[in-house]
């Protein structure tokens, strides 16, 4: 089993209602000091909140991500071009 996070790598934890009248300050954390906050619904984590530019980066990586996996899909499978598909649909 891993070992727990140290608790200063930790992300703050907000419940939606204190969220309500504290969000401001969590999104001044996440986008001045990179700490991001995640919000939760009756203890459950809902959503987190993070600066843009960490958004950003993470969107970034994702799709590095999934075109990373379907250049490896592309290349393991059998791929048969447009014309391919018209010539058998034509015969």
């Amino acid at each position: 089993m891993a070992e727990p996070l140290p608790a200063e790598l930790l992300p703050a934890v907000m419940p939606l209602t204190a969220a309500r009248t504290q969000i401001a300050s969590a999104a001044r954390r996440a986008q001045h000091r990179d700490e991001p906050t995640v919000l939760t619904d009756h203890g459950s984590p809902l959503a987190v909140v993070v600066g843009f530019d960490e958004w950003r980066e993470l969107t970034a990586l994702r799709r590095e991500s999934l075109l990373t996996e379907l250049r490896r899909r592309q290349r393991s499978s059998t791929w048969i071009d447009h014309d391919q598909v018209v010539a058998s649909l034509e015969s």
